[in-house]
């Protein structure tokens, strides 16, 4: 495709590339997504959901699964996410594949800490961490009745109390966690 400096193309081009998103274009995108989903069908961002809708595939029997059966809109925004992700930092240029046998055969968990390596870059947590890691998240999105992006995008849009209360909370676990694990494990 031919791209000419200064067309739209070019700048859509451009902006994909570069290297931070501006957060306040972020948040109106992801506030404009949220006019015809609360608007238009009733329904507000939140992912967490998206896992009991493949669970109700396979499970049965259960009636907050049968309920969510048909709830496929999340799991294709999940799916949007992950994708979006993915070329986002691929057209960044700062995705590096790696083997998937020197990644897996890592010790289980070699430590839980993301120090910098030599080369500036920060190595990520074992497979079997990250599976413990997103089972946890699953248990507390769980617990709390919406996930992080459902209490803290649509909750606080919506001025609700529990989801504010929710929110305040999980940045103050986050920060704690992060001071523990920082002093123990750095």
């Amino acid at each position: 495709m031919l791209m000419m400096s200064g067309t739209p193309i070019h700048s859509l081009h451009s902006l994909l590339q570069s290297r931070a998103w501006s957060p306040i274009v972020a948040g109106v995108i992801i506030g404009l997504l949220q006019l015809p989903l609360s608007g238009l069908l009733g329904r507000f961002i939140g992912t967490s959901m998206s896992y009991m809708t493949l669970l109700a595939q396979v499970c049965g029997g259960n009636k907050e699964l049968e309920d969510n059966k048909s709830n496929w809109w999340q799991v294709f925004l999940v799916g949007g996410s992950v994708l979006g992700s993915f070329l986002a930092s691929w057209l960044e240029g700062s995705l590096h594949l790696q083997q998937v046998s020197s990644f897996v055969s890592e010790s289980v968990i070699p430590s839980l800490s993301t120090k910098p390596l030599s080369d500036g870059s920060v190595r990520g947590v074992s497979p079997l961490a990250a599976v413990i890691g997103g089972i946890l998240l699953l248990i507390g999105a769980k617990t709390m009745r919406a996930c992080t992006s459902g209490h803290g995008l649509s909750g606080m849009a919506l001025m609700a109390i529990p989801s504010i209360v929710a929110t305040c909370s999980i940045f103050a676990g986050g920060i704690l966690t992060g001071v523990v694990l920082n002093r123990f494990l750095y």
